[in-house]
């Protein structure tokens, strides 16, 4: 468990606020679940979310291009410049809704223009823990996530980058759980603001 205690503006945010993060870990059964936790003295705005990145094969010299991905949202958040403003229908190359080869459209002419890869928010249509949300299915192991938030962000780490283990889109994914809705952000005083995020490996025998 992590906890931070925010003081009022906390670089430069208003309110305090105390947080912490639980990581279990279920080695037998190869889960892990990450718990965010938060309280504040007052009415509240607060946005907890982690990045972290997957490369299934364990060799940072393979890529994830040939990984097939199924992501459960029909809505995307981001509009023509690049912000999140309204829900707009995935289409032909952001459409995971069936699981398919990440690098399938990776050049499509749109998405390289906008993002030089991928990099949505997805707006999930099933939320819950009981509710798949995303899944990378890799050569050997296969990756689900479940979570209480409602939209994950699919980033395919574009832009290469000139150092070992960071090589562009040759390395890994990105797939980052987070709240979008401004009423999933608050939490009223003195009330414990849960959510969850799930992840489950499974070792192709």
């Amino acid at each position: 468990m992590f906890t931070y205690f925010s003081p009022d503006l906390d670089a430069g945010y208003l309110y305090s606020c105390n947080i912490s993060i639980t990581y279990r870990v279920y080695r037998q059964l190869d889960i892990i679940d990450i718990l965010y936790d938060a309280t504040s003295a007052t009415i509240n705005f607060l946005y907890l979310t982690n990045h972290i990145y997957f490369n299934l094969s364990g060799n940072l010299s393979n890529n994830v291009l040939n990984d097939k991905l199924y992501i459960n949202a029909s809505k995307t958040y981001l509009n023509d410049n690049l912000v999140v403003e309204k829900k707009i229908d995935v289409d032909e190359a952001t459409d995971f809704r069936k699981p398919k080869q990440i690098g399938q459209f990776f050049n499509d002419g749109l998405l390289q223009k906008k993002t030089k890869g991928y990099d949505y928010p997805y707006y999930l249509d099933d939320v819950g823990v009981d509710n798949l949300a995303t899944k990378v299915i890799g050569k050997s192991i296969d990756l689900e996530v479940y979570t209480t938030y409602l939209c994950t962000v699919f980033y395919s780490n574009n832009p290469p980058l000139n150092c070992e283990g960071y090589n562009g889109i040759k390395k890994n994914i990105w797939l980052n759980p987070l709240n979008v809705s401004s009423i999933q952000m608050v939490f009223i005083k003195k009330k414990i603001i849960r959510d969850y995020l799930i992840i489950i490996t499974h070792i192709m025998k």
